[in-house]
């Protein structure tokens, strides 16, 4: 987006859904799918999560409506909802509140995770100086929209850390990659709870390999 020529990588391309109906891993087909409710150079898909009948999909490269060329690249994160039939999209998300200033180049749907009623999406900013965010967005049950709750940066933030540039959540933690190679970890005390900063995490054996790379958090462990 906001360029002249639009490179492959950034094409427009469907999320394909894929079901199996209880046969085997190898009965997998697709059932399904689901092209960008926006411009065709959004890069739809470069983040993907699924909870719950919820499906959110990530597009980093979205230019917000109405910012001109202070909204390039601003990403957007879009909800769809399983009605039992198909996934219909139900909502668009397009990062801090504030002006468009605010979120030009921030890359939101850069990554995103989601368990229950509670999504995070990563900010990871594309350009320096710019610093990069954590969003975090909660609704009170499935039928309702979620809603801007918090947003963090790294707990010491700089330009180009890209921090949130991998997320994952589950229950009442979530972590976040920056790109120094550390992993900050954060948790509430319940779903409806704030977050807050618990510990960073690094490569207790540094060899100069990418450690956060990637990332995954299940029951209250973290495995980098």
């Amino acid at each position: 987006a906001g360029q002249a020529a639009c490179p492959t990588s950034r094409r427009r391309a469907p999320w394909e859904a894929i079901g199996h109906g209880g046969a085997p891993l190898r009965g997998y087909s697709p059932s399904g799918r689901i092209y960008t409710p926006r411009a065709a150079d959004d890069s739809f898909g470069s983040s993907l999560a699924f909870d719950q009948k919820t499906l959110v999909v990530g597009a980093r490269y979205d230019d917000a409506a109405g910012c001109g060329n202070w909204g390039v690249d601003a990403g957007a994160v879009h909800v769809f909802k399983h009605d039992g039939t198909n996934f219909v999209h139900t909502q668009q998300l397009n990062g801090l509140p504030g002006t468009c200033l605010d979120i030009t180049r921030d890359n939101l749907g850069g990554s995103v995770a989601l368990d229950g009623n509670t999504l995070i999406a990563g900010a990871p900013g594309e350009g320096c100086p710019n610093r990069s965010n954590a969003l975090v967005y909660t609704r009170p049950s499935f039928s309702d929209p979620f809603a801007f709750s918090q947003s963090f940066q790294a707990p010491t933030p700089g330009a180009c850390d890209w921090f949130g540039a991998i997320v994952d959540i589950a229950g009442n933690a979530f972590a976040a990659i920056e790109a120094n190679g550390e992993v900050h970890v954060y948790g509430r005390a319940s779903a409806t709870a704030p977050f807050g900063f618990e510990q960073t995490l690094t490569d207790p054996t540094p060899t100069g390999a990418a450690f956060g790379s990637s990332l995954d958090l299940v029951n209250g462990t973290v495995v980098v």
